[in-house]
């Protein structure tokens, strides 16, 4: 696991937070002053969470700098994305 391993995981739970966050607030209708933020971002971080735990379980079985237990070229596009 290098910095381009590290990188790509945390793009991928910033991802996964700001979608979970997205979703949850548009399903529940709530404007941006109403809306129960702690919970929102509580469920959110969870997600993110739980996405970071999977990447990392899924590195023992991918051999590439990809967290992503994924075909194979997608992680050549991962190493190739880190070269530059």
């Amino acid at each position: 696991m290098n910095l381009a391993y590290w990188k790509l995981l945390g793009e991928r739970a910033v991802t996964v937070f700001a979608a979970t966050l997205g979703g949850l607030l548009t399903a529940g209708a709530f404007d941006l002053l109403n809306a129960p933020w702690e919970q929102a971002l509580a469920t959110s971080g969870m997600a993110a969470l739980v996405a970071v735990l999977l990447s990392i379980g899924g590195g023992a079985v991918t051999t590439s700098n990809s967290p992503a237990i994924t075909a194979k070229s997608t992680e050549v596009a991962a190493e190739q994305n880190s070269v530059q």
